[in-house]
């Protein structure tokens, strides 16, 4: 199936030609697949499903940029994986360290203070 395909393949060109997929669980899976190109997550971000988001934001692959815009997501759980992610920059996890939403502010902080005890 595609769905299974978009979960396991290594071909970026493949991978860039399922993120415009019908169905959202083969976007989803695309956005999880830790072959996915920056620019291809990129474009995911913009997904009207959140699920697909939601994967953009896990993704190790995604860009500075493209989770500072994601840190704006309207859902909390897109929000926490950008907190999560290892590359999410500094000051957005300082921003999201504020975030209303409990678990989203507690991600952020923690890797706050992770990042801070390893610079001391």
């Amino acid at each position: 199936s595609k769905g299974y395909i978009a979960a396991n393949t290594k071909s970026e060109k493949i991978l860039e030609e399922l993120s415009s997929n019908s169905d959202n669980i083969v976007r989803s899976n695309v956005a999880w697949n830790l072959n996915c190109s920056a620019k291809t997550l990129e474009k995911l971000s913009n997904d009207s499903d959140f699920n697909v988001r939601y994967w953009v934001a896990c993704n190790r692959n995604c860009s500075a940029k493209t989770l500072e815009k994601l840190s704006n997501d309207s859902y909390w759980y897109v929000r926490c994986n950008v907190a999560d992610n290892p590359n999410c920059p500094v000051k957005i996890l300082e921003k999201l360290s504020n975030d209303t939403a409990l678990f989203v502010s507690t991600c952020a902080n923690e890797r706050l203070n992770k990042i801070r005890s390893a610079q001391s």
